[in-house]
């Protein structure tokens, strides 16, 4: 959870970026999640910022101590990617069965089986209703 995640400084990458969203969230900052391959940072949605406050996007790696990914930094990172043009924010949904997918592959990499097998069954009822909800 993100409280677990606050108090021991230690987590999954996405958990990390989460917590720094929400955090955005009650701040009113507009931070968002960017579903980049293989990682998951995030950014200062410059297009949503309050009136006053900065207007360009600003990249973070959370996993890295928060680093500010430069324009260099995303095109070292992620070579396939244009550093100027990032895959949109996810939905919330969509961030959760992330997440959740994530957590399956820690879980049963550390043998936690049983563990595991709940991330499956949360994962497949999440991706389920989306699908529902899509049905005109």
């Amino acid at each position: 959870s993100m409280v677990r995640v606050l108090a021991t400084r230690k987590g999954l990458p996405i958990t990390l970026s989460h917590v720094v969203v929400a955090v955005g969230e009650r701040l009113e900052v507009p931070f968002v999640g960017v579903p980049t391959p293989g990682r998951y940072i995030v950014k200062y949605d410059g297009r949503r910022a309050p009136k006053g406050f900065p207007r360009d996007d600003i990249f973070l790696n959370p996993f890295d101590e928060g680093k500010v990914l430069s324009r260099d930094d995303r095109e070292q990172l992620f070579p396939g990617l244009d550093p100027d043009d990032f895959p949109e924010p996810m939905t919330k949904r969509s961030v959760l069965i992330r997440m959740l997918n994530n957590l399956e592959s820690h879980l049963f990499n550390r043998g936690e089986i049983d563990r595991g097998y709940q991330a499956v069954e949360f994962r497949l009822l999440l991706t389920r209703f989306a699908a529902v909800e899509a049905v005109p």
